[in-house]
């Protein structure tokens, strides 16, 4: 008798057990936290990744600005003593077509320098289209109160002229901006470039 209530019991229990894994499943409870805390994770992450883009772009835009302004300076430096010598090379931003480029200036004599602000669409302003820079369509100019319009290179040293609305100052910055972030790359009258 013993063994039989053992085997009787045992294929009752297994009876149980096989009963209940096909009963056992998900709630809608379960189902739907599961749902909610992937959605939560995906738009994190969504939200963080265009973030992180929009970190990139500024970071090349950056990058490329500051190497333009360096590039300006160094034309400044390397065309002194050389046939038909401009007074120097600089960068003008124009910040309603989302773009900046680089220009010689070419008036004579070159100490009239501080009218170049005022000429820049006149006698004088050579610009090169090789030099033309268009900001992608995600990255803008951004304000600030130190906005700069044009840094200009004079050689030999090369002094730096730093102009905002036709006014000369020491130091100024270019602002960039996305949706998310913004950066700033800053120029002062040692013409030292900071970003």
């Amino acid at each position: 008798m013993h063994k039989f209530f053992c085997s009787h019991f045992s294929k009752k229990k297994r009876e149980s057990i096989a009963v209940r894994d096909v009963v056992r499943g998900f709630t809608l409870i379960e189902v739907l936290i599961v749902l909610a805390i992937s959605v939560l994770l995906t738009s994190v992450v969504l939200t963080y990744s265009a973030s992180g883009r929009d970190q990139v772009y500024l970071g090349i835009q950056k990058a490329q600005l500051a190497q333009v302004i360096s590039k300006a300076k160094s034309l400044a430096i390397s065309t002194y003593n050389q046939p038909d010598v401009p007074c120097g090379y600089g960068v003008w931003f124009d910040y309603q077509s989302r773009r900046y480029e680089i220009f010689r200036y070419k008036i004579s004599p070159c100490s009239d320098i501080r009218n170049l602000g005022i000429a820049i669409n006149g006698a004088g302003y050579d610009s090169e289209s090789k030099n033309q820079y268009l900001l992608p369509l995600n990255v803008n100019f951004g304000d600030g109160a130190d906005r700069l319009d044009i840094v200009f290179f004079l050689p030999p040293d090369p002094k730096t002229f730093i102009w905002q609305l036709d006014n000369l100052k020491d130091t100024g910055g270019v602002y960039l901006k996305t949706n998310n972030a913004s950066v700033k790359v800053s120029v002062n009258s040692a013409g030292q470039i900071t970003f």
